[in-house]
């Protein structure tokens, strides 16, 4: 054995000696020493109350209960899903008066709209695939991701080059993202 194991075994073998004990304790019923013969009480288990010259009463209280009668009455309620779409799409965050049934969506300026119908307008005519540096011929032009289309526009100002896939690319205007795939040719 190990030096360094032999050192702790003492401390090992006490640590479960305690262990044992105090599983021993915590799961052995209590013992009626402490209560004489004429000392009884009405409590099932009053062993703790007696030993310390107290007296609890029972708060579990008997009552009769119709177990058919009971299930009789629960009513089963088939729900189908499909019958009942939701009220509001779950994916949209929740902003605005529900109880009106209105809810905030973002205002989108016609600017933004233009810019939007321009990024789905845009001519992808080939990419240069490569897993660390794709490239994209977009409107007769080689870009790389990050690349920025001006507008004509003060907001929104840029179409940004989010990502380079193998077969698309994806555009972002403002919060959108536009994906465009390659046009045949």
């Amino acid at each position: 054995m190990n030096e360094e194991i032999k050192k702790k075994m003492p401390f090992l073998i006490g640590l479960g000696v305690v262990l044992i004990g105090v599983l021993i304790w915590y799961f052995m019923p209590p013992s009626d020493s402490g209560t004489s013969g004429d000392d009884k009480s009405d409590t099932p288990d009053n062993s703790a109350a007696t030993s310390t010259g107290m007296k609890f009463e029972s708060v579990i209280a008997t009552v009769d209960v119709n177990i058919d009668e009971l299930v009789a009455n629960v009513a089963s309620v088939v729900w189908d899903h499909s019958q009942a779409p939701p009220q509001r799409d779950p994916m949209q965050a929740v902003v605005g008066s529900i109880g009106g049934r209105r809810t905030a969506t973002p205002l989108r300026s016609s600017a933004t709209a233009q810019v939007e119908r321009m990024a789905r307008e845009m001519a992808l005519t080939g990419i240069v695939w490569d897993e660390y540096a794709p490239l994209a011929v977009i409107d007769n032009e080689v870009v790389r991701v990050g690349h920025a289309f001006p507008t004509d526009f003060d907001y929104p100002k840029e179409i940004l080059i989010k990502s380079i896939e193998k077969d698309h690319v994806i555009l972002r205007v403002e919060d959108t993202l536009i994906p465009i795939g390659l046009k045949e040719q």
